[in-house]
């Protein structure tokens, strides 16, 4: 799937930038021309990326970055 580049790279981002990293992904992603197809799936895929993240956070440092 050509969307999973983007995510990887996405999911960088949001790693290295945290809460700020998660919105400046939602507007790359805005920007991002692809079919309803993709487009969706590479939402669902960022949602989940923000989520995971957040839960690593959590666990591996008991608090969350930007907290």
């Amino acid at each position: 799937m050509a969307g999973m580049s983007i995510i990887i790279g996405l999911q960088v981002v949001c790693y290295m930038g945290g809460s700020l990293g998660i919105i400046t992904n939602l507007l790359l992603l805005r920007s991002i021309r692809s079919t309803a197809k993709e487009w969706k799936s590479i939402w669902f895929f960022q949602y989940i990326a923000a989520i995971i993240d957040i839960f690593y956070s959590i666990i591996i440092t008991g608090v969350h970055p930007n907290i």
